[in-house]
Formats: structure tokens, sequence, C-alpha cells
């Protein structure tokens, strides 16, 4: 046979176009008629082998076409397929009535549409037995209809029975494919209820864990506040309790910090500011940094630094806080007279990093999941605290950085080794080479400055106060944005230092204010923003308002004194 010609009769072009597409990817050759009236036209011009015509038409439906398709006498042998998106039973009955060979249903698979056209031409050239019989002789004559009922109506149709035949398969074959589509969603449905079910569950496990977290350390810390307001005055007592409070606040401080991290990586706002590193000095200095730690604990910590050819392109304090949360979770789970040890190498162009202990072991069951946030939030995995965040942060900046991490363990009780792999920059060597670290600004020399500190919040207010004061600044303490303007016009400080979230007028308006005095009033006073919002986006919204620097909550004392000391040009700060 030829090509086989088909009239699509459809009155969307997407529509039209599409069915074009399938069938003359398929050999067909495709004719197209926006609705019912062109349909008859070109029919009458030039003969089809098959119609397939949309059901929902203005004008004339697919119904009404069909139906005069199949009472023309030089048209009826030409099959019809009806295709439609409407579910109502009573369309198959109306496909029967006006006599439709097929009947299909929106969105259909290419494939089956095509096995359908191809079935129906078949069936058109199969030869007809011609044998005078008087039933043959009936269903010959296109007047010859059978009354059946359906849904308590009676209807009338078409006698041909291999009509009817192929028109209830095609429908059978199509309510088929619905159900096994339905029970696949189904399925889809039940994984996803689980899924969200432990999510659920994970959830609560994360918040009873975070409360568990932030209390134990707040139960520290009053407790030793209340002991000190007593009026303890046995100097080692005191010492004791100092040393007690700053460790929980820095545990705090740690909590809050991995939670706006896990924050920025949901919302894709963790930014890195990239620079070519010497990697061994940074993995150094995160080593000593954790010495402390691990003395106190009885662990031995060891660390083996191999050459590296070249720099790494990357943010330093954030590969510092991947190489710390590491350690950090390698020293947590390793017992007292265990080993931790750091390894760095270089395995062609890529630097690898290991960190290996001998603590208690990742379960085989829960080692694909070690890098998904709160997966180790459980009664069982966090005895030695932690909120099951560092590890997902440790993937989320290693990947950032072109780089991947793994883990591996021999199971229960026989330690685990974290592997990060970094590309090394290669084209960068002449580039400045930058190690992440803190030096203290402790020594900055601040006598003799006078400092306004804007903050409404009195205990912050006072602390920054006081700390300056004993560094030999005269400090001027402002409540509220129109007292620190009075502060600064006229007699311009040194140093302006302000937080943003104040009543009244925030410090964005302020500093907007102070920026349009004369110099002479204090207009080009250095000035910092101190704020909780410590997001990149923060930091440029304070730089684009007026200031200088711009100092995130909670800071150290030895970032205060370097950030004063270099706006007032006495110093140069350790970082931003």
């Amino acid at each position: 046979m030829s090509a086989p010609s088909v009239l699509v009769v459809e009155d969307s072009p997407t529509q039209a176009r599409l069915l074009r597409l399938i069938l003359e990817a398929e050999g067909f050759t495709v004719d197209v008629a926006g609705d019912g009236p062109e349909a008859l036209t070109r029919l009458a011009a030039a003969p089809f082998h098959l119609v397939v015509s949309d059901v929902l038409m203005p004008g004339l439906t697919g119904f009404e076409l069909c139906r005069m398709i199949k009472a023309d006498p030089a048209l009826r042998g030409v099959p019809v397929v009806l295709v439609t998106t409407l579910r109502d039973p009573l369309e198959i009955v109306q496909a029967l009535e006006c006599g439709a060979d097929s009947f299909i249903r929106k969105p259909y698979e290419p494939d089956v549409l095509v096995a359908r056209l191809r079935s129906l031409l078949e069936r058109r050239a199969r030869p007809k037995d011609t044998a005078p019989t008087l039933s043959r002789r009936r269903e010959d004559d296109p007047s010859f209809r059978v009354e059946a009922v359906f849904s308590g109506k009676t209807v009338s149709v078409p006698a041909d029975c291999d009509q009817i035949l192929h028109l209830l398969l095609g429908t059978f074959e199509d309510a088929v494919r619905a159900n096994t589509l339905l029970r696949e969603r189904e399925e889809e449905l039940s994984v996803a209820k689980r899924e969200l079910e432990e999510a659920a569950r994970m959830k609560d496990i994360f918040f009873a864990t975070l409360s568990h977290e932030l209390r134990t350390p707040l139960t520290a810390i009053v407790g030793w506040v209340h002991i000190l307001k007593e009026g303890q005055t046995d100097p080692a007592v005191v010492q004791r309790a100092v040393e007690t409070i700053e460790r929980n606040l820095n545990v705090q401080n740690t909590l809050i910090a991995d939670l706006l991290d896990v924050s920025r990586i949901v919302s894709g706002k963790l930014d890195l500011e990239m620079a070519a590193l010497d990697l061994p000095a940074l993995v150094r200095a995160s080593v000593d940094s954790a010495r402390p730690t691990a003395a106190a604990n009885g662990v031995v910590l060891e660390v083996v630094l191999s050459p590296i050819s070249s720099p790494i392109s990357g943010d330093s304090a954030r590969l510092q806080q991947v190489v710390t949360n590491l350690l950090n979770n390698s020293l947590k789970f390793t017992p007292r007279a265990g080993r931790v040890v750091v390894r760095l190498d270089q395995k062609e162009s890529k630097a690898v990093l290991t960190v290996a202990d001998s603590g208690s072991g990742i379960r085989p069951e829960a080692l694909p999941f070690v890098f998904e946030r709160f997966r180790q939030a459980s009664v069982a995995d966090t005895k030695a605290g932690g909120l099951g965040l560092g590890l997902a942060i440790v993937k989320h900046i290693v990947e950032m950085h072109a780089g991947t991490v793994a883990a591996a363990s021999p199971g229960t009780g026989q330690g685990a080794t974290f592997t990060v792999t970094l590309p090394l920059k290669l084209d960068a060597v002449a580039a400045a080479v930058t190690v992440a670290g803190r030096t203290s600004g402790a020594d900055a020399p601040l006598a003799g400055l006078r400092i306004v500190v804007a903050d409404d919040q009195e205990d912050s207010r006072e602390l920054i106060g006081f700390l300056l004061t004993q560094q030999g600044a005269v400090v001027t303490g402002a409540a509220s944005a129109a007292e620190a303007f009075a502060a600064v016009k006229g007699h311009p400080p040194d140093v302006l230092l302000s937080d943003i979230e104040m009543p009244d007028e925030n410090g964005y308006a302020f500093i907007a204010r102070v920026r349009a005095l004369s110099p002479e009033e204090g207009g080009t006073v250095p000035a910092a923003a101190m704020t909780a919002h410590g997001s990149r986006e923060d930091r440029d919204r304070a730089l684009a308002a007026g200031f200088q620097r711009h100092l995130p909550k909670p800071f150290h004392p030895a970032d205060l004194f370097a950030l004063v000391g270099d706006l007032a040009g006495r110093g140069a700060p350790t970082r931003s």
C-alpha cells in the first residue's frame, strides 16, 4: 500500500500540528481541516484512507461529522476515529450511534494512536465475504440498525458487529491503560506519603534535639550567673564560672551559625568569596584550633601534610569550616585514648583531605544518609551533642568548590573516614595566597578615640562601651538613632558604631541622615553597622546605605577592636 492518507479534523492549531508530526513520522500523508464543514469539503475533493476528528469543535461536533460521513454512500467506508478529552460513558454510546470506528481519549500515547489507525487500515483492506446470506444483506444495508438499552435509555446503533467490536475493544484498551496509570499514580502517592511521614518524624526529632541542645548550655550559663550574682568572690570559682559561661556561649553560637548556614543553603544564598589559598596552612590552622578540644577529651590528634604543587581556589572561611566540622565530628564520636588522623595529599590535579578516627563508627544502614540534613538528629546519634547539620553543611560547601566528599566505615565501633577531594588551581601560582585564621586584635591602639555607640539594647550597648573603654577609648552611648544623631552632629567622633534594628528609626535611615551633614558637622564620620543580620546581602545593603564596615553579631572583642582601629586609621583589621 502507498502511504495512507489521513484527514485530521481539529480546531486547535497546536493539537493539529502535534497530530501531523506524529503521523508523518510514521509514514502517513496528513491533511488538516479546522472544522467539520471544511472536512466535508476536503473529503468531497479527494479520497482519504482515514479520518481522525476531535469531538468538541464549534459548529459541527465530531459526532455530527461522523454521522454525516457514515450517511454518505461514497464516504461511509472511510474509518473515523474520534479523539476527545471527555470522560462521560455516554460518549461511547454517542460514538456507537454515529457509527464511529474507534474512540481514543486525550492525552494519548502516540504509539497507541498509530497502532489503532494501522489496525483500522488492515481491517478495511481485508477481503469481505460476499456470500448472499440474509444476515449479510441486512448488515450491508446502512439503514439497518439494532436497539439496545444503556443506563435505562434505549439507543439505536448500526448493526455492524465488526465496527461495534472494534470500537468497544478500543475503548476497553483506553480504560485498561487509564487504570494502569491510576495504579502507578497510587504507588507514587504511597511512596510520597511515606516520605512525608518520615520527614515529619525527622522534623519532630530535630526540634526535640534543638530544644535539648539549646537548653543544655543555657542551663550551665544561668546556673553560673546565679552563683556570681550571689556574691561569689573566690578567684578560682569566678574563673571557672567565666570559662564555663564562655564555653557554653560558644556552643550556642555554633548551633545558631549552623542553623543560619542551613537556611542559606536551602534558600540558595550561601555565597563564596573566592581567592587563591594555601590549603596545607589552612588545614594546619584548623588542626591547631582543635588541639585543646582533643587534649581535653584525651584523644590523640595527628596531622600529616604532604606538599601541594599549587594553591586551590576557594573561600578560606568556608573551607576552614569544612575542616573544623570534620574534626569536631571525629572528636565528638571518638572515646578517650582514641586517635584522629588528618592527612592531606595530592593526587594528580586534586588535593585529597582525609579525616580518620577510631571512634564509634557508622551503622551500615545509616552510611548512605550521613550527609543529609537532620539525619543524625536522633537520640541514638546525638548523645555527644549537635543537630546533625555539620556534615550536610560540609557536603554543600565542598560541592560549591567543585569537589566531592565521601564517608566510609567498616561498621559500628570501628571508626570512620571522611575524604574530601578539591581541584587545584593550577593557573594561580602567582596569585595572592591567603590563609584562614584569626589574629588577635586585642592590642589595637584605641587610647583617646572618641566613639559613639548607637544600640537600643542596653545590655549590648553597655558591653560594647565597657570593652572599648577598657582599651582606652572614650565612649558615648545612645539608646536611639535620635540620640546618636545629636551626639554626632556638630562634634563628630572618631568612629560611629550603630545597630540596624532600632525603634523609630533604623540604622539605614540614621546613617543616611548623618551622610547628609557637612564634613564639619560629621557627615564623613567613619561608621560601622553592627547587626545580627549577617548575610552578604545584609552587608551589601549596609555598605550601600553609607556605612564603611559591617560587623555581624555576635562578634569577638578582638574583631571589634581591630575594626575600630582600622576605621580610625590606627590599625588594619583582621577580617571584615
